[in-house]
């Protein structure tokens, strides 16, 4: 009884999403022709105007666009770790889109060295825990975690382009609160770039993508859990020591919308997520696409306290620097 219980519950679960998914498409065929109003349109396209191209070189005059992040400072770029190879600073580039009637073409003969990287160490997923080991080889417990956003900061401000602004934005709590009414779209560069060297691409349009309901908490763990279980199901059968820990993070969330190959991800990783609260509201930047969970799509909240500290320690480090120089031209 208990087995079909869980049967019928995942089945109504997959009915939602599919129902969901129906709608997406719809919505999505509604916007392109057009029936947002003005303010929609503007709103949208502010955003997706932060959008920047992000590459891992191979020489001076070659390297390869992996993804996109959102400009969120003058020197700092927000995307997600799915989109970075390895820690090589100097070996990443940002470059800029150059907008004509809604296509996008990159000129890769203006990039912006990366200098460092800030990460962040949120975890949101499962831990398997082995209880036979001692304290000092608790590091041999695996995790099945999710990929983190992290910041690309610049060695030089990009001045040429307003950052996009999420003071407004909606947090976590506004997502994961049911009486919040909202309305999302997922803002993503058709895929179409590869590895050259030639100095400009041509023009491609971008997408919107609909993204449908947020899963509810219990939703993502029945998911989830699924998964990874169905993982580790020999080492749970075979070692009673062996246990898995949920642990949940407030500032990522997942919609039941249009799957995410898993392969994509990487492409597809830092692309901006603009909500509504009210139909007659503006749309605003709220997240960014980090990972997939069973290839829906999961976001992190950008107004959260883990952002604002990285601006902060951007802006006091501009002033310390500012600072040092005034004294020394004293």
């Amino acid at each position: 009884m208990i087995e079909f219980k869980k049967y019928f519950l995942f089945i109504s679960l997959l009915l939602q999403l599919f129902t969901f998914n129906t709608a997406s498409i719809i919505r999505d065929r509604a916007l392109l022709t057009g029936d947002f109003t003005k303010l929609h349109k503007e709103s949208i396209r502010a955003v997706i105007q932060t959008l920047v191209p992000i590459f891992k070189l191979y020489g001076p005059d070659n390297g390869l666009h992996l993804c996109d992040g959102v400009l969120i400072h003058p020197r700092a770029v927000l995307t997600s770790r799915a989109c970075v190879r390895d820690f090589t600073a100097l070996s990443y580039a940002i470059s800029l889109y150059k907008w004509e009637n809604n296509l996008a073409s990159i000129n890769r003969t203006q990039l912006h060295s990366v200098q460092y990287f800030l990460n962040s160490y949120a975890f949101y997923g499962f831990l398997k825990q082995d209880k036979s080991l001692s304290n000092a080889q608790l590091e041999n417990n695996e995790y099945v975690n999710m990929k983190t956003p992290i910041l690309l900061v610049l060695k030089e401000p990009i001045n040429s382009m307003t950052p996009a602004n999420f003071t407004h934005s909606m947090t976590s709590q506004d997502m994961n609160d049911k009486q919040t009414s909202k309305e999302c779209y997922r803002l993503e560069i058709a895929p179409g770039f590869s590895q050259t060297n030639s100095s400009i691409d041509s023009a491609i349009p971008y997408n919107i993508i609909s993204d449908g309901k947020i899963l509810t908490p219990l939703e993502i763990k029945d998911i989830y859990n699924a998964s990874v279980q169905k993982k580790y199901i020999d080492d749970l059968k075979n070692n009673s020591n062996i246990s898995l820990l949920y642990v949940s993070n407030d500032s990522i969330f997942v919609t039941g919308s249009k799957r995410i190959v898993n392969d994509n991800i990487s492409r597809s990783a830092g692309s901006p997520l603009v909500c509504q609260r009210r139909p007659q509201d503006p749309f605003e930047l709220t997240g960014i696409l980090i990972d997939t969970l069973d290839d829906f799509p999961a976001y992190f909240t950008i107004n959260e306290n883990w952002t604002k500290q990285k601006l902060d320690f951007l802006n006091s480090l501009k002033q310390y620097i500012y600072n040092i120089i005034k004294y020394q031209k004293k």
